[in-house]
């Protein structure tokens, strides 16, 4: 199982210091140490059907742990393995081809070599003119821009589908929900530079013009406008209000500081810049599955493009990702009320039938029932009244005149008093 790569990951069966590196030169020196006398154990056990073949190469005792970026890459080892998992290819398929260990500079070359050349034909191009020799010397920025390079082209398009982003701009763009009250104190924006089309980067264009499309159909539900991955990020609002829209109870609105873009300046504005940024990092640190690849930006430090656009597609990855979760329940919500509703309804219509039915059945004795009860005290009642209609009458008419003479005298004292 070991020598087909089917235990991935498994410990070495030997340790590296060793001298021996197989089990029939652990069984040679162990006939040599205690069983001198046997010959070879080996043919012994050949002859009982157990062949002796595993054997440890140096292949397998490569460590992967990255500790030291610009050291650990050197030798091509390190981004031959990142290739492989790129490319979905089986374990040591390509590691095999490398010269391990790589002790000399001219093993490096080779090694890295050969790993560029099959990030190249992964679809991960050279646009950087990078060479060899420059991730075996250590070069700090062009190790930078190879590890960037692979993460843009290569690994941006297995977290993120355009197609998907466009489905949620349309769907966003379409929803009527818009906040009225934190456009009021949105009035004011900075002017801001548009996007830039003839970039060094348009391998990534067309992820980065979807990102930068939907970040402004959600900005703009709020009054803020986007138009690129540097100065619309500065102050943080906008990857607040992105957290907001799909999470509202995780990062409220009035938790959202005013900025530059509302109008502020001085040291205030840095602080709530500051604040602002350093809300949305631990908001997106909640969300999780996002890198930590952001540090401060404000008035005073633009954001970095490349790691602004690479932290916006595992945030949209993310949210788009909790958006459809959050579309599915309120979906299974409303087909439930609905069907609750629906049985209410039905439940009161059957009640009202048998009420109904009920009452047309049992209406005849329920009055007499009822006359037969109160029929003595309302013929008592009705004589009652009948006896004394004549001076009820009389009591009526004496009220209504005793009325119209307060009417009158009332009319000639309001008019006595309005002569003096």
């Amino acid at each position: 199982a070991k020598t087909a790569n089917v235990l991935d990951g498994a410990n070495c069966l030997f340790v590296a210091e060793s001298k021996i590196k197989s089990t029939s030169d652990m069984l040679i020196k162990l006939c040599t140490e205690c069983l001198s006398a046997e010959g070879s154990i080996i043919k012994h056990l050949s002859r009982i059907g157990v062949n002796v073949s595993c054997k440890q190469k140096p292949i397998d005792e490569l460590d992967f742990t990255v500790s030291n970026l610009a050291a650990n890459i050197r030798d091509g080892v390190l981004l031959t393995r990142l290739a492989e998992i790129l490319s979905n290819a089986p374990r040591n398929t390509l590691l095999q081809k490398l010269r391990i260990p790589a002790v000399s500079r001219f093993q490096k070359l080779h090694n890295v070599g050969f790993a560029l050349a099959h990030f190249e034909e992964i679809g991960v191009h050279n646009t950087y003119e990078l060479a060899a020799h420059h991730i075996v010397d250590g070069y700090r920025e062009q190790v930078l821009q190879l590890l960037w390079a692979i993460a843009s082209q290569c690994g941006i398009s297995y977290i993120l589908d355009c197609k998907i982003v466009e489905d949620e701009i349309k769907r966003v763009e379409s929803s009527k929900l818009s906040y009225k009250w934190y456009l009021v104190n949105s009035n004011k924006s900075c002017t801001l530079q548009a996007v830039d089309m003839n970039e060094d980067y348009t391998v990534n264009h067309k992820t980065k013009t979807a990102l930068i499309r939907w970040s402004s159909a959600v900005a703009s539900k709020f009054g803020t406008k986007v138009y690129d991955l540097t100065q619309s990020f500065d102050d943080g609002v906008v990857l607040c209000l992105l957290i907001h829209y799909y999470h509202p109870h995780l990062l409220r609105l009035d938790d959202i500081k005013p900025t530059t873009r509302h109008g502020l300046c001085g040291n205030e504005a840095i602080i709530n810049e500051r604040h602002n940024i350093r809300l949305a990092l631990n908001r997106m640190s909640e969300i999780g599955g996002m890198p930590k690849v952001l540090e401060y930006c404000g008035a005073r430090y633009k954001a970095e493009e490349k790691s602004m656009f690479l932290c916006l597609a595992y945030l949209c990855s993310r949210l788009i990702e909790s958006s459809t979760e959050i579309h599915a329940s309120i979906s299974i919500q409303r087909w439930y009320r609905r069907r609750k509703r629906l049985e209410l309804t039905m439940e009161k219509i059957i009640a009202a039938k048998k009420i109904w039915r009920a009452w047309t059945t049992n209406k005849n004795a329920f009055y007499a029932a009822q006359k037969a009860k109160f029929g003595k005290s309302v013929e008592i009642i009705e004589r009652f009244v009948l006896a004394r209609m004549g001076k009820i009458r009389q009591l009526l008419c004496d009220r209504r005149i005793l009325e119209s003479h307060a009417t009158l005298i009332q009319a000639y004292v309001r008019r006595y008093q309005a002569k003096k």
